[in-house]
């Protein structure tokens, strides 16, 4: 399976090709960091190469600035540039983060430390280096790819995004990222063993 993988962006997007075996690793056959136009041109001469097209998806958690918005706007003309021919699907963030190491939190920095465990590196750099050039927004995209072929391996393709989830959903997995932050927060007090710090008052 030859699948394209993509973090959107307002500007300019990563794209990453990569080529699935199934019991294999994905390998990385192209990378890219372009603008969205250059992006757009891309996928409509090439897609009809490739068997699957995949972004991340944009979910509201209750608020969206310009950047978002815009972000979400280009991954609409993304999907409408593919060919009729070629599967095409989201998805979120949350369900990358669950599938990658089962959790909901975790920011980027998590996103490519889990990636490099998974390819048996240090970095993105060095000879031989199978994530050669795969900084920044690229292994981003990688891992929206990554769980794409999981997800096609083991058959629970089900769990992609659904266009029509409820904000109900969405609030709720945040209010449990959130409560799992916290819960980490506390312990890390915890572990000073000064209980006036949690109360953010000095100890008369």
């Amino acid at each position: 399976m030859l699948l394209v993988a993509i973090d959107g962006g307002s500007g300019k997007s990563a794209v990453v090709v990569l080529r699935c075996k199934p019991g294999k690793l994905p390998e990385v056959m192209e990378e890219a960091y372009l603008d969205n136009e250059a992006v757009e041109a891309w996928l409509r001469a090439k897609s009809c190469n490739f068997d699957v097209v995949v972004y991340e998806a944009i979910v509201s958690y209750g608020g969206a600035g310009a950047e978002v918005i815009q972000t979400a706007y280009f991954n609409g003309r993304f999907h409408n540039c593919v060919d009729k021919d070629t599967t095409v699907c989201a998805i979120e963030r949350r369900t990358v983060k669950k599938i990658l190491f089962g959790s909901v939190t975790g920011n980027d920095s998590a996103v490519r430390k889990h990636i490099l465990a998974m390819y048996g590196q240090k970095s993105t750099t060095g000879k031989n280096n199978p994530l050669e050039g795969i900084t920044s927004h690229k292994i981003q995209a990688m891992a929206v790819g990554i769980t794409y072929n999981i997800l096609h391996e083991e058959d629970r393709l089900s769990e992609l995004w659904d266009p029509h989830y409820t904000d109900s959903d969405a609030f709720a997995d945040k209010r449990t990222e959130r409560r799992v932050k916290n819960k980490a927060k506390t312990e890390r007090k915890a572990k000073v063993g000064d209980p006036a710090r949690f109360s953010g008052k000095l100890k008369e």
